[in-house]
């Protein structure tokens, strides 16, 4: 589930979910605790000044590590304010500083 809304005056927000119907299988469950896993490894680098890019690569690199890379098509992250999706993209290629 993909959702948001606008805040006055001309914010917005944005929030993503995922849920299973039914108990998950074996092999989902796990591909869905590596994202978490690299969702944590992401947010751990997170501070003023690392890139961007740098954020991408904590995550991509847990995602490696676990044979996921490959599988792994969409930007990490990106910022929210007056768009809903804004800079910062969290994307490799991106040097623009936290």
């Amino acid at each position: 589930v993909d959702i948001g809304g606008p805040y006055d005056p001309g914010y917005n927000s944005d929030s993503t979910r995922t849920y299973s119907i039914g108990e998950p299988d074996v092999e989902v469950s796990r591909r869905y605790a590596v994202l978490q896993r690299a969702q944590r490894a992401a947010v751990e680098v997170v501070r003023p000044g690392v890139t961007a890019e740098q954020v991408d690569a904590a995550a991509r690199d847990v995602l490696a590590d676990e044979g996921l890379a490959e599988a792994f098509v969409h930007r990490t992250g990106h910022g929210i304010g007056l768009s809903v999706h804004e800079e910062p993209y969290i994307v490799a290629g991106n040097s623009l500083p936290l």
